[in-house]
């Protein structure tokens, strides 16, 4: 399980207390690919890191509300809040 952070600035993520790590934007000022990249896109999930939904639940979203991503990021960075997985 992976989680895509190419979309965001700088911060920090983490996944139920666990650190996922840092991520942040590199500038490219020229060339073809002018703007800003990830230093690293796809940040490994380890599953043992997840809840397993209550015992009897179906539901996708009642499985989902245990686990928590928090995303810190710099000060100039979007403002982002907690997330359910």
């Amino acid at each position: 399980l992976h989680l895509n952070m190419s979309g965001f600035g700088r911060g920090h993520a983490w996944v139920n207390g666990h650190s996922l790590g840092r991520y942040w934007l590199l500038p490219r000022a020229t060339g073809p690919e002018a703007g800003a990249r990830p230093t690293q896109a796809l940040y490994h999930l380890p599953t043992a890191w997840l809840e397993p939904p209550p015992s009897g639940v179906e539901s996708r979203t009642a499985a989902t509300d245990a686990n928590v991503l928090t995303l810190l990021e710099s000060h100039g960075a979007h403002a982002v809040d907690q997330a359910s997985l």
